[in-house]
């Protein structure tokens, strides 16, 4: 028995010193997490064979056998070698890169490294030990000593959407001419480009941020290369906006004088990796950041209350509503003007009649409504006029338009001479 060991270790050493076979295996500290990328990036896994004669005429036939263990020992992967393809060295020198040296599609993987690579595609984060070896074709008998090398797969951190920040609110008149958005990079830093997919969603009224995320389609939609900033000029998206509330949820409005209308969006930043296939290292798997929410107001229509008057406010507005709203051209306003937010369609006359009724429920906290018209863009200048407190229902001719153009008309109901509610339009002149 003892002379049967020796003879095969004999056999063993001829069979290496004949064949004169020396690798070198040269590995990347911090390879890609997901394998199929590291037969895509160059110089993620190489193996250098040399070989110096002694071996069949025509080159040498080898397979390849590679082992992938965890820092504990457990084995990650091993090649199948029923299925591995020969290779045939020449005399003299081979570069062999990952695709032949580790092909991923003839890999055996074991328990949760298989989950996590039908999941993720990727290894878990965590040190690991790559071996490479060749051996003869038929027998699988070692045919050069095994190399080993380390490496680090690194838990990546998606980027952090950093502004406009959660809740924030932009002025419309600086976000109709652009809108800068800034994230944090990905990080580590990974070979290749890294693309990032900026979406930006409007949130519709009776939605949820996250319900016009998931459905509605996306305002704006760009892929940014490597950079982390993206200044969007919104155009005519952004449309008309005022005062009034978004949905109940979002509506802050009232006797606080904290009023949040406008437009709401929410966005969030896609991190893609050189393939342009999702970082997926969130529990969706999508590559997705936190999204951050934020506001699109036209700061200079906000009630705002003289000192000292927020206590009167709060009992004076307690229940207020709006009543008739109408316009026209004469002195007797019919017409009812659409809901507030909205477009007064048709061309306005140069003069407007307006009669307004404001509801204030609180025993002696007097109605009143006062009427202001902004000139928001068109040829001549700018125009603004305001008309001061006048009593709820009283007819109020506005002053005569000299100039086409677009304008905004707003109306604050007041009750008790404290503002409590605003209602505002755009026209055409």
């Amino acid at each position: 028995m003892k002379y049967k060991i020796l003879l095969a270790f004999f056999l063993l050493f001829t069979v290496i010193a004949n064949a004169q076979l020396t690798t070198n295996l040269i590995v990347n500290a911090r390879p890609p997490a997901t394998l199929i990328k590291w037969a895509a990036i160059k110089g993620t896994v190489t193996l250098i064979v040399n070989n110096i004669g002694g071996g069949t005429q025509g080159g040498m036939r080898v397979k390849i056998k590679t082992t992938v263990k965890s820092s504990d020992g457990t084995e990650v992967s091993t090649t199948n070698l029923n299925l591995a393809q020969i290779i045939t060295l020449p005399d003299g020198q081979t570069v062999l890169d990952a695709g032949v040296v580790y092909p991923l599609e003839i890999q055996q993987f074991t328990g949760k490294y298989q989950n996590s690579l039908n999941r993720t595609g990727k290894l878990p984060a965590d040190n690991y030990q790559i071996c490479v070896e060749l051996v003869e074709p038929t027998t699988f008998a070692p045919l050069a000593p095994q190399q080993c090398k380390s490496f680090y797969v690194a838990s990546a951190q998606l980027p952090i959407c950093m502004m406009p920040a959660n809740e924030q609110e932009l002025d419309i008149v600086k976000a109709r001419t652009a809108i800068t958005f800034r994230w944090t990079p990905l990080v580590p830093k990974p070979q290749g480009a890294t693309y990032y997919r900026l979406q930006v969603f409007e949130v519709l009224q009776n939605q949820a941020p996250m319900q016009a995320l998931r459905s509605n389609q996306p305002v704006l939609d760009q892929i940014i290369i490597e950079r982390t900033q993206f200044i969007w000029q919104p155009q005519g998206i952004l449309g008309f906006v005022e005062d009034e509330k978004i949905d109940s949820a979002a509506q802050r409005k009232g006797w606080d004088g904290s009023i949040k209308g406008g437009k709401q969006f929410i966005w969030s930043i896609q991190t893609l990796d050189a393939l342009q296939n999702p970082v997926a290292v969130d529990a969706n798997y999508e590559g997705r950041s936190e999204p951050k929410v934020f506001y699109v107001i036209n700061k200079n229509d906000k009630i705002t209350f003289p000192p000292n008057a927020k206590a009167a406010a709060a009992s004076c507005c307690n229940n207020s509503t709006w009543g008739a709203k109408l316009y026209g051209s004469t002195s007797t306003p019919s017409s009812t003007l659409p809901k507030c937010g909205k477009y007064i369609s048709g061309i306005i006359p140069s003069t407007l009649f307006l009669n307004v009724i404001y509801n204030c429920v609180t025993t002696g906290c007097a109605a009143q409504v006062e009427y202001t018209i902004n000139k928001i863009s068109g040829p001549g200048g700018p125009f603004s006029w305001t008309s001061g407190l006048v009593g709820s229902g009283t007819t109020q001719a506005m002053p005569t338009l000299s100039s086409h153009g677009a304008y905004t008309l707003c109306i604050i109901g007041y009750c008790g001479g404290v503002p409590c509610n605003k209602c505002c339009y755009q026209f055409q002149k």
